[in-house]
């Protein structure tokens, strides 16, 4: 879809979620047409974060956690202040779920060895990850599930002790099964990932070639990354995580290694944490600036915070290793000291809160906050970690104390959600047929910049200040050919009275004869990627699109093949002699027309390695073959017209000639 749609249609695209499943199923749902679509999206919103906790549920049980333990180290990595501003922060929940369905489809590949069913669960939950509509989130969760997924078969064996240690045919296996998932799932992703990667990042300017100081935007103090463990309304909202006494449980992990010795590899897990708490605090430490530097696409991403992903499935690792029988001292040297920091609180003499919050929820929630949540959130924690600690100490009735804990820790969680972010009043929401007469009105795609997610020219337009708001289809008569971007915004930038259109290809010779004083242009036929117009030229001129170029366009004019140019360094363009005529542009992605066929091939792939009927499945998957080309040549070209009204008219001025 060509356009600037929020800045460029790839990246709008990306936000709404084309390739992901779940806006598809909430759309076919009762109503969601007619004012119901906020419901039904959060309806199923919810139901994702139920499902990923339940899958984690059951890898914490294969591991042999009791269900209240796999339920108390599960619950604070689902539920927290950094899935709430994942929430509010459109599709990057998506994200979140998707991260932690791979760690636990990973976890059943490895203790699965031999099923198939896992390694088909981590393709999809990569497939989600990657098209869950947040490029930014996605990369993190990514990053994190993926050495998650590598030190898992280690992790297994310090948190299950009847879990031997890995050996190398093991781990051979198992590194040949998660490269499987993980390219099963690149690979169905293939149709927004090569898309992405051409027709945005490769184009765009403003995200992938900022500079440092851009990559801090929105940074929290040290303050206020550290009021996530005692008092978490108190952090910014794009760095917080916490919203449970757990995570000072698990932070103080070098205090439980103090009476026990720990494993490698939970020394590694917290070790990613801390590397996260530290990032997110932008250049106060080293590690920022260093991991920007080095490590690929970290410099495209600003809000530091965000990477406080990483901290909850460390977390989740730790405490299920101190909560272990066996790791009970741990535990409660963990818990000891935790408390020791709760009752700080009374005894320092200066407030550990920050200076100055930015975007904390008492900041942007002002007087919405009631005044006793603040010490009932910090009571409740240290009533969770009394009970923990206790349970961890007393041989009498550590289970009961244990479901106290919970409980605790269910209601401070629901506390730190309700306050946790922006509230609003629900807005009224489009309808199908107000997006229909949308549709048939306006192109509703033109002369929005898109906050740096733009392609480099329209940068430049915005940049110089150059009008990018263009008719869907206009003709010029002074035509220039002028090679380099860099000079046709330089001469743009002239504002001569009368505008010459500048183009990159041999101007055709215009010749001065005119046959009638107006031009007019009519929009007849519109789907989103075909543009047909009626065209009355009074002189030999060029017609232009009003809609950015991209890698993709091509152009007839009465059904012949006509070159396209790149007009004044923006916008499709072909020569249109005078007289009446029909220009159809359109626009085929060739990009998602390679990506469609990769996923294509491996969907079937599987199909023919899971079942024997060798020759149906071929004849089947001919004829798929044959019905996907159909479709996508009928729903991208030759579907129903949007009905789209334009009409655009202007005198002839005449036609010039420029060497």
């Amino acid at each position: 879809m060509p356009g600037f749609a929020g800045g460029h249609s790839t990246a709008a695209m990306t936000l709404g979620q084309l390739y992901h499943p779940l806006p598809w199923i909430s759309s076919i749902m009762p109503g969601y047409w007619t004012g119901l679509s906020l419901e039904w999206s959060t309806a199923f919103r919810l139901l994702s974060l139920g499902l990923a906790q339940l899958a984690l549920f059951k890898l914490c049980r294969r591991l042999h956690l009791s269900p209240l333990l796999a339920f108390l180290v599960t619950f604070p990595v689902v539920y927290n202040l950094r899935m709430l501003d994942s929430f509010r922060y459109g599709a990057s929940l998506e994200s979140y779920v998707a991260m932690l369905l791979i760690v636990a489809a990973a976890g059943f590949v490895f203790l699965d060895s031999r099923a198939k069913r896992p390694v088909v669960f981590l393709g999809f939950s990569t497939y989600l990850l990657v098209v869950s509509g947040h490029p930014q989130w996605a990369y993190f969760g990514l990053t994190i599930a993926g050495l998650f997924a590598l030190l898992f078969p280690w992790t297994a064996a310090a948190l299950d002790l009847g879990c031997p240690r890995p050996e190398w045919t093991q781990l051979r296996r198992f590194t040949g099964r998660l490269t499987l998932g993980f390219g099963t799932g690149l690979l169905l992703a293939s149709p927004y990932l090569l898309t992405f990667y051409f027709e945005f990042f490769k184009l765009n300017q403003s995200r992938t070639n900022s500079d440092y100081a851009w990559t801090l935007g929105y940074v929290d103090s040290m303050r206020g990354e550290f009021s996530n463990f005692l008092w978490p309304l108190h952090a910014d909202v794009d760095g917080a995580f916490g919203g449970s006494a757990l995570f000072l449980l698990a932070a103080l992990f070098p205090l439980a290694a103090l009476v026990q010795r720990p494993p490698r590899v939970l020394w590694i897990l917290y070790g990613i944490g801390v590397v996260a708490y530290l990032f997110a605090l932008g250049n106060e430490t080293w590690i920022h600036p260093f991991m920007v530097q080095h490590l690929p696409l970290f410099g495209a991403f600003r809000v530091p915070g965000r990477l406080v992903l990483w901290i909850p499935l460390p977390a989740l690792c730790v405490l299920a290793w101190m909560l272990r029988r066996s790791n009970r001292a741990a535990l409660v040297a963990a818990g000891l000291g935790a408390l020791v920091l709760f009752a700080s609180n009374w005894l320092w003499t200066t407030s550990g809160l920050p200076l100055t919050e930015t975007y904390s929820p008492h900041k942007i929630l002002g007087s919405g906050i009631p005044a006793y949540v603040d010490p009932l959130i910090l009571y409740l924690s240290g009533a969770t970690l009394l009970l923990v600690t206790a349970g961890g100490r007393f041989r009498r009735f550590p289970r009961l104390l244990l479901l106290l804990s919970a409980g605790c820790m269910i209601v401070t969680t629901w506390f730190c959600l309700l306050n946790g972010t922006w509230r609003q009043k629900k807005p009224t929401m489009t309808t199908f047929q107000q997006l229909t007469n949308n549709h048939k009105t306006s192109v509703a795609s033109r002369a929005n910049a898109g906050d740096g997610m733009e392609m480099g020219a329209v940068t430049e337009y915005v940049t110089y200040q150059l009008p990018l708001d263009r008719g869907l289809g206009t003709i010029a008569h002074r035509v220039e050919r002028l090679g380099p971007a860099s000079e046709v915004i330089r001469r743009l930038r002239e504002k001569a009275e009368t505008p010459i259109l500048f183009i990159n290809r041999p101007v055709v010779p215009l010749s001065t004869e005119s046959i009638a004083d107006h031009d007019e242009v009519k929009l007849v036929h519109n789907t989103s990627n075909r543009f047909v117009f009626d065209v009355v030229t009074g002189s030999d001129g060029y017609f232009v699109l009003g809609l950015p170029w991209v890698p993709g366009f091509s152009g007839e004019v009465d059904g012949v093949s006509a070159d396209l140019a790149l007009a004044d360094a923006l916008f499709p363009a072909v020569f249109v002699p005078r007289g009446k005529h029909q220009v159809d542009i359109r626009f085929v992605s060739r990009p998602f027309l390679a990506g469609v066929a990769l996923c294509f091939v491996t969907t079937w792939a599987w199909i023919f390695a899971s079942f024997t009927r060798r020759w149906l499945l071929l004849a089947l998957a001919v004829l798929s073959a044959a019905a996907l080309g159909l479709l996508l040549d009928f729903a991208v070209l030759k579907g129903p017209s949007f009905g789209t009204s334009y009409t655009w008219q202007s005198q002839v001025e005449p036609a010039t000639n420029f060497r």
